[in-house]
C-alpha cells in the first residue's frame, strides 16, 4: 500500500513518467525549461523526478494554475480542465496514494472507477435481487419492489470544496490510521491545491475555483466516489433492500412501500445536506412487477415491468437487455468499423472483403479482444435477452451484407446471403454465443 511519505520518493515520480508514457505516448513528453531549452519528460525521467521529490520535501513545489476549456461529447458541452505536464505527474502519485488508502473505507455498493467493480457488476447484482425475490415468493400477487432512482445534477461541479465541505472531513477520516497524517503534512497541502485549484478560465482570466472539482482531472473520480460516502452507508444498510451507485446515478430497490417512502425522503435530505440537487428528469419512483400494475399502498410509484439503470434495461422476469440507444450506437460503431475495414479492402476480391468484415464484427464483440466494442462484455456474459440478442444478430448481419455489397435496405441479403455469413465466414452470433454459455460450453 502507498504511503503518504511516498511523495517524497523520486521512484515514484519515475514510475508515473513511466506510466504517463505508455498511455499517453507523446501527449506529455516536452516540458519547456526555464532557460529556453526543451526537456524531455521520458529521457530526462530520473532527474526531473529526483528534482520533483527534492522540491516536495522542502514543500516548495507549486502547482501550475488549470487551464479550462470546453469539449463537444454526445451534442453535450463539457467543461474539463488542463493541468501542466509535471502537475500530472504529481497529481496522479496523490491519486494513487488516496485510492489505496479509500479501497477499504469506501461501501462495496459502490461501483464507480474502483478496480474490479463497474456498472456491470451492479447490473449483475442486481438482476440477482430480482430473481431471488421472485423465487422467495410463490403466490404472483405478492410479488412486486419498489424502486427509487436518483440521478445528481451537474455532480462533480456542484461538489463543495470550501473549508467547512464534507468533503475535506471524509478525506481525514480516509486518513485517521494514517500516523504519518495532519493537515501540517506537504501532501495535504497538495491534495487541497489540486482538488480546489486555481484556474485560467477562458477570457484568460486567473482565479480560484469557488465550487466543484476539475473534471479531467484524476482526483474527480476520489471526490465522486467520496462525497457521498454518508448516504451509501445509510442505504446500504437498510435491511432487505439493495442498493447501488455509480457516480452520480443511484437506485434503491425495497418489497416495502413504507422503507421506500421514507428513504425517498432521506435521499433529499440527504442530498440537500450536501448542497447538491437533483436531476428532476431523473427522478423516478416505481413500481416494478411482472405486468406492470399499479400499486394499491403507494398511489404515486409509476406501475413499470422494467427496470433501465447505467443503460441496460432489465424485466420482472429476469431478462436483461441493452437500452435502445446503447443498441443503436452499438450498430452505428459496427458500421464505422465495417467502412473502415472494407474501405482499405476496396480492391480485393469478394471472399477477402466478407472474411475480413465478418472477422472485424466478431472481434467488435469478443470481449477478450483488444478491438472489442464497449459493451461487448454485457452482450457476452450479461445480456440474456434472447428476443433482443435476435434482432441485433440481423442488423448486425445486414450492416455486414450492406457493407459488402453496396446494396441499400434488406435487399443487400441477395447479394450476400445471411446463411453465407454465419456458416461459410464465421460471423458471430449473440444468441448463439449466450446460448453456450448458459449451457456451460464455449461459443
Amino acid at each position: 500500500m502507498h504511503d503518504i511519505n511516498d511523495i517524497f520518493c523520486p521512484g515514484v515520480y519515475e514510475k508515473e513518467i513511466l506510466h504517463q508514457r505508455r498511455h499517453r505516448q507523446n501527449g506529455i513528453a516536452i516540458i519547456p525549461g526555464a532557460n529556453g531549452d526543451d526537456f524531455n519528460l521520458f529521457r530526462h525521467r530520473k532527474g526531473l523526478s529526483r528534482r520533483l521529490a527534492a522540491l516536495v520535501k522542502k514543500g516548495e513545489y507549486r502547482l501550475s494554475p488549470m487551464v479550462r476549456y470546453r469539449i463537444n461529447v454526445d451534442d453535450k458541452v463539457r467543461i474539463l480542465y488542463r493541468q501542466a505536464p509535471l502537475d500530472i505527474i504529481v497529481s496522479r502519485v496523490l491519486f494513487r496514494i488516496v485510492t489505496d488508502r479509500m479501497a477499504s473505507f469506501l461501501s462495496d455498493r459502490v461501483f464507480s472507477y474502483r478496480k474490479g467493480m463497474s456498472g456491470i457488476s451492479a447490473i449483475a447484482q442486481l438482476h440477482r435481487f430480482v430473481v431471488a425475490h421472485i423465487a422467495a415468493r410463490p403466490d404472483r400477487q405478492t410479488r412486486g419492489l419498489y424502486v427509487l432512482k436518483r440521478d445528481i445534477s451537474l455532480y462533480s461541479e456542484s461538489i463543495a470544496t470550501d473549508p467547512s465541505s464534507r468533503l475535506w472531513s471524509l478525506l481525514e477520516e480516509v486518513f485517521r490510521r494514517d500516523q504519518s497524517f495532519s493537515r501540517q503534512h506537504f501532501f495535504w497541502t497538495l491534495l487541497q491545491a489540486i482538488m480546489r485549484p486555481r484556474i485560467v478560465d477562458e477570457d484568460g482570466e486567473e482565479k480560484l475555483l469557488e465550487i466543484g472539482v476539475p473534471s479531467g482531472t484524476t482526483l474527480q473520480t476520489v471526490a465522486c466516489n467520496l462525497y457521498l460516502n454518508d448516504l451509501d452507508r445509510r442505504l446500504e444498510g437498510i435491511d432487505g433492500g439493495f442498493y447501488a451507485r455509480y457516480g452520480d446515478d443511484f437506485i434503491f430497490v425495497h418489497p416495502d412501500w413504507e422503507v421506500a417512502r421514507q428513504v425517498a425522503g432521506l435521499i433529499d435530505e440527504q442530498v440537500a445536506t450536501l448542497r447538491l440537487s437533483m436531476k428532476p428528469a431523473k427522478v423516478k419512483n416505481q413500481y416494478f412487477t411482472g405486468p406492470g400494475r399499479p400499486s394499491s399502498e403507494w398511489r404515486e410509484a409509476i406501475p413499470s415491468s422494467v427496470i433501465e439503470y447505467l443503460g441496460y434495461r432489465l424485466s420482472f422476469g429476469g431478462s436483461v437487455g441493452l437500452k435502445k440507444d446503447k443498441a443503436r450506437r452499438l450498430q452505428q460503431d459496427i458500421r464505422a468499423r465495417l467502412s473502415a475495414t472494407l474501405k482499405l479492402l476496396r480492391d480485393e476480391p469478394r471472399e477477402v472483403r466478407l472474411q475480413a468484415a465478418c472477422d472485424a464484427v466478431n472481434a467488435a464483440l469478443d470481449p477478450h479482444s483488444p478491438l472489442c466494442q464497449r459493451n461487448a462484455a454485457m452482450l457476452a456474459f450479461i445480456i440474456n435477452d434472447r428476443r433482443q440478442l435476435r434482432h441485433l444478430d440481423y442488423l448486425i448481419a445486414l450492416e455486414v451484407a450492406r457493407a459488402a455489397s453496396g446494396v441499400k435496405g434488406v435487399r443487400a441479403f441477395r447479394q450476400v446471403p445471411y446463411r453465407e455469413l454465419r456458416g461459410h465466414y464465421g460471423l458471430h452470433s449473440l444468441v448463439h454465443a449466450r446460448n453456450c454459455i448458459g449451457r456451460g460450453e464455449r461459443a
